[in-house]
């Protein structure tokens, strides 16, 4: 499982984190005790494109991970520049069809971004030759290409995700599921990504 809360601040985080533990106890029969969990706090950039309605209910989604290495501490610069302006917001907004991301930086040589779609055929869009083209085009255009210092690598696909959204603020659990490998395998057809 993946998955990953988002907060105000470190502090609030600090707070929480003794309950925490009251509610990972009653998901003890779903862990693996034999591999070790992954945690870990993170400033982080979120971009709320505006396509999930908060609810009371989780909400059926598909989230993709992956991470790109940077130029040495350029990625969070670009990252924040491209969230104040409201032009390549919008850019990103018509037509990818990404309803949340969600990027932190595990190292000054890297950005890990968390795309969230809001279904299966949202995310099989993002991922079309004619989208691709598309946003490497926009990336050309905006400058990311410049802070790239190569191909994305750890790319996950999680496309039985599910995601609470309540005031911006979003939960996503992802369980690691390939129930639709076919169409995965079709997506990623003639591209230079690595498969999930």
């Amino acid at each position: 499982m993946c998955g990953f809360n988002v907060w105000p601040d470190v502090e609030t985080v600090q707070k929480l984190m003794p309950k925490a533990s009251q509610v990972y106890a009653q998901l003890a029969d779903h862990y693996d005790l034999s591999v070790e969990p992954q945690r870990a706090i993170a400033e982080a950039d979120i971009i709320d494109f505006g396509l999930l309605q908060p609810s009371d209910k989780y909400q059926p989604a598909v989230l993709a991970l992956g991470e790109f290495p940077t130029k040495p501490g350029a990625a969070k610069p670009y990252i924040r520049k491209f969230m104040a302006d409201k032009e390549m917001h919008k850019q990103m907004q018509d037509g990818f069809g990404i309803a949340y991301e969600m990027v932190t930086y595990p190292t000054e040589s890297s950005m890990l971004f968390r795309l969230v779609f809001k279904d299966f055929d949202a995310y099989a869009h993002f991922r079309s030759a004619a989208v691709q083209e598309k946003m490497a085009a926009f990336w050309a255009d905006t400058g990311f290409m410049e802070i790239i210092a190569g191909a994305p690598f750890g790319r996950t696909v999680f496309p039985d995700a599910h995601v609470l959204v309540k005031c911006g603020i979003s939960l996503v659990l992802g369980p690691v599921s390939h129930s639709r490998p076919q169409d995965l395998a079709s997506i990623d057809e003639g591209t230079n990504r690595q498969k999930t």
